[in-house]
């Protein structure tokens, strides 16, 4: 896997404990410690947290520091992931969650807390199943990004002839907090920027996707603060809080 602020959310860590080779598992009570891949480092435990017979939530170490940056979790109990929560900076407290709310095995919510708080402050949801965010949140003020006056401009920064960068206004004061941006110049946004003051020079968050991705699969805070910090800082954890072995 990935170091902190880059990762791949389309692994279902329900399937690779099931896929696991027998000698890679240890089970007990309910508890599984599972090294998925194989490459001797056990990543992964996974619970039966309702007693079914069946393990529903899991908790991951993708970095290899030997604690949890993420959570699984079967929710409704159909057998797919339906949130997956994250710890990308490192910090120990869970910054990033997507969520499948409408049960068709995509997880088309996602929710950041970018100013460290412990709070989810910008939740962004792709309504219409089209592969773009069209309703965003940011500190409780909700826009359809398809809404007249929601937009308010488009730009061609490289001077190609196409729009390249879409900045928009969710919380309505007339300046643009949200933008889209096609970094590649291949035609595809394939950047998101939350940046409240609306310059894009120090964004609250940044977050990117490679082309063959079904989601996002980097994220940066407060202008891309780089590396991982101690993996068991000030913020308490939300979630299974564990030293893997």
């Amino acid at each position: 896997m990935s170091d902190y602020g880059q990762f791949d959310d389309d692994v279902d860590f329900g399937e690779a404990v099931e896929g696991a080779d027998a000698d890679n598992v240890y089970e007990e009570d309910g508890v599984a410690v599972v090294d998925t891949d194989g490459d001797g480092h056990f990543e992964t435990i996974a619970y039966d947290e309702d007693g079914d017979g069946e393990y529903d939530t899991y908790a991951v170490d993708n970095t290899g520091d030997y604690y949890t940056d993420q959570v699984q979790a079967d929710t409704d109990g159909d057998g797919q992931i339906d949130v997956s929560e994250r710890d990308t900076d490192g910090d120990g407290q869970m910054d990033y969650k997507r969520v499948d709310t409408d049960g068709d095995g995509y997880m088309e919510t996602l929710l950041m807390d970018t100013d460290g708080d412990g709070e989810y402050d910008v939740e962004m949801v792709n309504t219409d199943g089209e592969g773009k965010f069209d309703e965003v949140t940011i500190d409780g003020e909700t826009a359809t990004l398809d809404d007249e006056g929601v937009l308010l401009s488009e730009e061609d920064t490289d001077g190609d002839g196409v729009v390249d960068t879409e900045a928009y206004d969710v919380d309505g004061d007339g300046q643009a907090d949200y933008f889209r941006v096609d970094s590649d110049g291949d035609g595809d946004m394939d950047q998101i920027a939350v940046d409240r003051d609306g310059d894009l020079e120090d964004p609250d968050a940044l977050l990117g996707q490679d082309d063959d991705s079904r989601y996002m699969d980097e994220v940066q805070y407060g202008g891309g603060d780089e590396g991982p910090t101690d993996p068991m800082g000030s913020g308490p954890l939300q979630g299974p809080q564990i030293k893997l072995f």
